[in-house]
């Protein structure tokens, strides 16, 4: 596995398991890596798994809320 979606109350977290990362974008902000870390979604934004988001490669769309 190489990242989760899991929710907790309210909120939707992102966890990282991997060891490339999960590089985190949410819309209108600069995008984050995150390495064995959790973050809260929130809004719309993108995530792409190891490496840094391209158009040519897969990522995963979200809209929270």
């Amino acid at each position: 596995q190489h990242a989760r979606i899991e929710r907790r109350g309210e909120k939707f977290i992102l966890a990282d398991q991997s060891t490339n990362g999960t590089w985190l974008a949410f819309a209108g902000e600069k995008e984050i890596i995150l390495r064995r870390e959790e973050a809260i979604l929130r809004g719309n934004g993108r995530i792409s798994l190891g490496h840094p988001y391209r158009a040519d490669a897969a990522s995963v769309e979200f809209a929270v809320g």
